[in-house]
């Protein structure tokens, strides 16, 4: 029983009990400042690590919580670890977990961890790959593989419109060979590409890589929406890289010193080809660049067959250094109207070892110190009105290089007193009307050499009379062309 005269006290003691356990409030019952925002930060880390899903079980229930449809794809942020991505792994569970849900998927990897520092998405494997619109690669991965020797890493992707990957320095032969969907490929630190990476990847539209240093032959092949392409860093242009490439204008690269074989035929719309580091070009290397009005390549000393072929719309072509315009070179330029070759090879040939002379040596037999033209080089350039050849002592034309290309050329050319050049012999027809050689369409020429030395010669077993009438009496008495000759200042 309490006593009553110790009431009061009991009461007292009790109230300073309560406050003292459940916290001091104000009026407001309101908790004391720095509990609200504690309270929250623990909510908004919770919310965090509830946007990653953690566990492979946890894909498909996170999938079928979204509409999944090509429009609005189902965001699936990962952090799990992949393995060895070989069968078994983490990362086949997924692929199996995007089959069984059916709908479209975005996979964020980033977070990933791995085993190896190679994303490895094992080529053979087809379930799931088609529903993946984007991907971004795990920052633990520094290089792309699949397979087969690795080819094909994203085959069966046919969906994919985006691909990145943060810390990708190499991609593995055919990675992305014919994702046809496949808009931007953004690897910012890639440094080797190999070959046919992005093979007809046909909407693919930006290339920039700007620490590339290799690209493999055919990397771009068939990519007929890139509209530009960037690569400070790449030096060599190799085997068909931007084959069939229609959408391409502008091409960006202005280190590089050496371009295959193929390497733009087709771009017909690339507008310009300036490179001034070039010393190589390859067999058809601009063939069939509709669009392409001017060229210039200081350091080439070689243009090689059919390099420029069918470039309809070209102009200008200036060579510093070129001693050699291979066979078709220029065939079909229609609109090209000044050509300057302005090489000027070392002189190493002396008489009687005549290097043109085509009743010593046999026919068509050349030393490497002649400038050449060889066949059908101008062939069908049908407004050509400047050949600039001044530099060069001795020169061949071959059969058919000036076929059908209009009916009257100035042409200008170097010659001397005798102690240097042989002349220029006109041999095999070479302005077409003999020898299949194509049709002849020259009325007239005129012909500019220096004000000193001779005046035009050419090396004949039959010495003639009259300086400048040999090349004159040649043209015009074999093949019925007015020739007019000029000494220049």
């Amino acid at each position: 029983m309490i006593n009553t005269n110790r009431l009061p006290f009991v009461i007292i003691f009790l109230m300073i009990f309560v406050l003292f356990f459940t916290g001091c409030t104000d009026d407001n019952d309101e908790p004391v400042d720095g509990e609200i925002e504690k309270e929250e930060d623990d909510d908004d880390d919770e919310s965090e690590d509830n946007g990653k899903i953690k566990q492979v079980e946890n894909i498909i229930t996170a999938i079928n919580e979204q509409p999944g449809t090509l429009d609005e794809p189902a965001v699936l942020v990962l952090e799990i670890d992949l393995g060895n991505m070989s069968a078994g792994s983490n990362w086949h569970k997924i692929l199996n977990a995007v089959y069984t849900a059916g709908k479209y998927v975005e996979l964020d990897l980033s977070s990933c961890a791995m085993l190896y520092p190679y994303f490895y998405p094992d080529s053979s494997i087809q379930n799931g790959k088609d529903k993946i619109l984007k991907i971004i690669l795990p920052g633990a991965a520094l290089s792309i593989y699949g397979t087969e020797e690795s080819d094909y890493a994203f085959r069966y992707f046919s969906e994919l419109k985006y691909a990145s990957g943060a810390n990708i320095k190499e991609i593995g032969s055919l990675a992305f060979y014919g994702c046809a969907k496949l808009i931007e490929a953004d690897f910012p630190l890639v440094e080797i590409i190999n070959q046919s990476v992005f093979y007809n990847c046909i909407n693919l539209e930006t290339i920039d890589f700007p620490v590339v240093s290799v690209l493999g032959d055919y990397s771009f092949y068939g990519c007929k929406n890139i509209k530009s392409v960037t690569l400070p860093k790449l030096k060599i242009i190799h085997i068909g890289t931007f084959y069939n490439c229609t959408g391409l204008v502008t091409a960006d690269i202005p280190n590089a010193s050496h371009i295959d074989r193929l390497a733009f035929n087709n771009c017909s719309s690339l507008i310009k080809a300036n490179y001034p580091l070039v010393e190589t070009l390859g067999n058809d290397a601009f063939r069939n660049c509709a669009s392409l009005i001017e060229v210039e390549f200081p350091l080439v000393v070689t243009v090689n067959p059919r390099t420029f072929m069918d470039c309809e719309n070209l102009v200008t072509v200036s060579f510093s250094l070129a001693e050699k315009i291979g066979d078709e070179a220029f065939r079909n330029c229609i609109n090209l109207k000044t050509a300057a070759f302005l090489g000027n090879p070392e002189k190493k040939t002396f008489p009687p070892n005549h290097p043109l002379d085509p009743w010593r040596q046999g026919k068509g037999l050349f030393t490497e110190d002649c400038f050449v033209i060889y066949d059908y080089a101008f062939y069908g350039c049908k407004s050509l009105e400047v050949l600039d050849i001044r530099n060069a002592w001795n020169i061949y034309f071959a059969g058919g290089c000036l076929a059908d290309i209009g009916t009257h050329l100035d042409m200008y050319l170097f010659d001397d007193d005798g102690t240097i050049s042989y002349g220029h012999p006109p041999i095999d027809f070479f302005m077409g009307g003999g020898n299949d050689k194509g049709p002849l369409t020259l009325i007239s020429m005129k012909i500019y050499i220096p004000k000193s030395g001779s005046m035009v010669q050419y090396h004949h077993p039959f010495p003639l009379e009259g300086g400048y009438h040999g090349i004159a009496v040649w043209v015009n008495g074999i093949l019925g062309v007015t020739v007019n000759v000029e000494k220049l200042p």
